[in-house]
């Protein structure tokens, strides 16, 4: 069986292409960038929050302390 230079290069597992490639246009990228910024700033306010209840939930603990 006759085989060409480019079926033996890309029949080798470490050659083949193993992803998927996605073309989008450049402003379904920038929608696509944008979308992630605002989880980010979401997930960073979320965060804040939850530190800053945190925060006031262990200076009322010390401050009970304090008081006995």
């Amino acid at each position: 069986m006759n085989t060409s230079l480019f079926d033996t290069l890309f029949s080798d597992s470490l050659i083949a292409p193993s992803r998927t490639v996605y073309v989008i246009s450049d402003s379904q990228l920038e929608k696509l960038k944008r979308n992630q910024r605002q989880e980010e700033l979401d997930n960073i306010e979320d965060s804040r929050k939850r530190l800053e209840e945190s925060y006031q939930d262990l200076t009322k603990v010390l401050d009970d302390v304090k008081m006995r």
